[in-house]
């Protein structure tokens, strides 16, 4: 089977992390109701005010910072929940230059249901060196499918190829098979001062651009797989080295650098080729702010009179009906009361609102309250309707917490104590599932649907204590 790929264009070197990350001069979210906006959500608010489409992030960046080491669920939610808040594609990547790892793979693959989260692209490896790439990347896309996982991979050639075109680099690229037939392929490239110093002018690096776009054709029409570049940009590999360099850093560019990304750009909207530019990252050098690149080449800035064009950015859809919402509490717990509030603009009034909790309930109007009865990631739509009947739909992610066990949620006996008695009434009904006789919810205390170990484990925490 095979659909016809996503054009993607948008900014990477985003931490998943970053969406817990907080800088103190950042607004008031306006995804998580009550909460300041993480360094994620300003950048995603700056890309979208630029029509991007899409983020590439860094699910785990080992070396990077501190927190970016290793896999955070929680983050990683938060970073998807944004993205869906501002309509993003995200491409998650695994950023490390070995081989992909189908243990990692696996937990985020679980982790991050299709059907919660469909908009999400998964590269395996950011700039792979491996001797069994292909065989990695196959047990990587086989592990998703064997899931039911049908979204898009984009694999990168190994050990930094560029293909130039003629062919060359072509075998660099893995050669996999793919039921869904889902495949990007991607390469990276830059205009380095450290390869190109001794012909560094603007003419050359447009003119390396083209060579790299050369490449990009011969991947698509070589290759038979549609091209999506995650990481083309404009620092120099180097800290303050050209004589010209404007600003130093990962975020830093010279006129050089930006001719190159700006003719990359061009060629990419002209033939409809997606891409992902270095980077949008809350952790560069001085003077790069919270989101990074954009505070520096993604904003155009003058070039000392070369008069280099800005980078093209995607043409922006007329503005029309916009649906949002939020909810309270922002971290809410089975049983607990969720506050929705819905809100429209851009349409004619008055708005009537649906709602979709993702559980199999609805309701109707703008501002309503729902109780999940079970732990787990429900996703909650909103359907706005204006007075034209035009309609707008917006959805979140709601990640219900299992209840807080309190004492006296497991006094069983009613004596207020905590205490042996109420272990042996545990006892009587431990191993039991849903569908059993002697299943009781108040002994289920995570709210797994088996009185368990685990649900012991809870009572063992208030074991003793007085209510």
């Amino acid at each position: 089977m095979a659909d016809s790929p996503p054009v993607l264009y948008g900014w990477g070197g985003i931490l998943a992390v970053g969406a817990v990350h907080y800088d103190s001069a950042n607004p008031s979210s306006s995804v998580f109701s009550g909460e300041q906006a993480s360094n994620t959500e300003v950048t995603f608010a700056e890309m979208k005010t630029r029509g991007y489409n899409a983020a590439r992030v860094a699910i785990i960046d080992p070396g990077n910072q501190p927190d970016s080491g290793s896999y955070d669920s929680n983050a990683w939610h938060r970073t998807l929940q944004l993205a869906q808040h501002f309509g993003f594609w995200v491409i998650g990547d695994d950023h490390e230059y070995d081989c992909p790892g189908t243990t990692f793979w696996q937990t985020v693959f679980q982790d991050t249901p299709q059907a919660t989260y469909p908009n999400v692209v998964w590269e395996p490896k950011n700039e792979p060196h491996c001797s069994s790439l292909t065989a990695d990347d196959q047990s990587v896309i086989d592990a998703a499918r064997n899931l039911g996982d049908t979204r898009w991979f984009v694999l990168g050639c190994n050990n930094d190829c560029s293909p130039s075109g003629g062919g060359s680099d072509l075998s660099s690229f893995p050669s996999v098979s793919d039921s869904q037939n889902h495949i990007f392929y991607d390469f990276h490239e830059y205009y380095f001062w450290t390869s190109h110093s001794g012909s560094w002018s603007v003419s050359d690096a447009v003119s390396w651009a083209d060579a790299k776009w050369a490449g990009v054709q011969d991947v698509i029409n070589t290759l038979h797989r549609p091209f999506l570049g995650t990481e083309w940009g404009a620092e120099l590999d180097c800290f303050a080295c050209s004589p010209d360099q404007k600003v130093v850093g990962s975020a830093g560019y010279s006129p050089e650098t930006l001719a190159y990304v700006s003719e990359l750009a061009m060629l990419s909207h002209r033939d409809a080729v997606g891409y992902t530019f270095w980077n949008a990252g809350d952790w560069n050098d001085s003077p790069a702010g919270i989101t990074g690149a954009l505070d520096t080449f993604g904003s155009c800035p003058p070039m000392n009179g070369a008069s280099l064009p800005c980078l093209p950015l995607p043409t922006s859809s007329p503005a029309g009906l916009q649906a949002s919402f939020n909810y309270t509490p922002t971290s809410p717990q089975a049983g607990q009361s969720i506050g929705f509030v819905a809100s429209a603009v851009h349409g004619t009034g008055p708005y009537a609102f649906s709602w979709n909790f993702g559980d199999g309930s609805s309701a109707n109007g703008s501002s309503v309250s729902h109780t999940f009865g079970s732990p787990g990631i429900f996703n909650v739509t909103l359907i706005a309707t204006d007075n034209a009947s035009a309609t707008a739909s917006a959805s979140l992610s709601v990640r219900v917490l299992p209840q807080a066990v309190t004492c006296s949620s497991v006094d069983y006996n009613g004596n207020g104590r905590v205490e042996i008695v109420d272990v042996s009434i545990f006892a009587i009904h431990f191993g039991a599932v849903r569908s059993d006789p002697l299943y009781g919810a108040k002994f289920d205390l995570n709210q797994d649907g088996t009185i368990n170990i685990i649900d012991l484990s809870e009572l063992a925490f208030v074991y003793g204590q007085t209510c």
